[in-house]
């Protein structure tokens, strides 16, 4: 592989502190990595399974769409030499020969919870919910957390209806205020949960109904 100063290629100067470069080949980002790695410039090293690395002998750079990331705490040189990861390429700053070692993470998916449950309860006797969530994996299954729901007199249950990320209560008293559980499960069976609190209704057409006691 040629090594020429700029954005095509990498090179060490001795004494002289300056930026180089290892920069993609062509839009498939491959690059050819087999002269860095036999000279001993460049290692890169991907994480298994098991959580250990492994060196690689591979002619491309790992990508996020392969499942991997950078892990800049654990990418060093021997030689005090600085490395950088932007838009799937190497950055170094150095001032010295040097030996590199690049590692890669299998990335991890961002953990599942839920952000925000927007209430819309201007429909008589019942309350729609808009949940938002993020992070897990695939798509999201919503509903209410079995028993979790309380009101005024006690426990309750709660008749709703899940559709995406929509959630309607019907039948609910006017006189009364519940709290519950939204619950979103991702396609991996991992949970969260966001505490709904304080959801009352429109009194609809019986405004002269006075709400008794429990």
């Amino acid at each position: 592989m040629k090594k020429i100063i700029g954005f095509s290629s990498v090179i060490f100067i001795i004494s002289l502190t300056c930026f180089i470069t290892i920069k993609e080949k062509n839009k498939n980002n491959k690059i050819t990595l087999q002269d860095t790695s036999s000279t001993g410039l460049i290692s890169v090293m991907l994480q298994n399974d098991e959580g250990n690395y492994i060196k690689t002998e591979r002619t491309t750079w790992p990508t996020a769409e392969e499942g991997y990331e950078f892990n800049s705490e654990l990418s060093s040189c021997e030689n005090g030499s600085e490395l950088s990861w932007e838009n799937n390429k190497v950055r170094i700053k150095t001032s010295t020969t040097d030996k590199c070692y690049v590692y890669f993470d299998i990335k991890k998916d961002a953990p599942l919870e839920i952000t925000d449950v927007q209430v819309d309860t201007s429909e008589p006797y019942i309350a729609k919910l808009t949940i938002i969530a993020k992070g897990g994996t695939g798509d999201y299954t919503f509903s209410i957390e079995e028993n979790s729901c309380v009101y005024d007199c006690g426990s309750c249950n709660l008749d709703f209806s899940a559709n995406k990320n929509i959630i309607v209560l019907r039948n609910l008293d006017f006189c009364r205020t519940y709290s519950f559980k939204v619950k979103v499960t991702d396609s991996n069976g991992d949970i969260a949960f966001k505490d709904a609190t304080g959801v009352s209704v429109e009194v609809g057409s019986h405004t002269s109904y006075s709400c008794g006691k429990c």
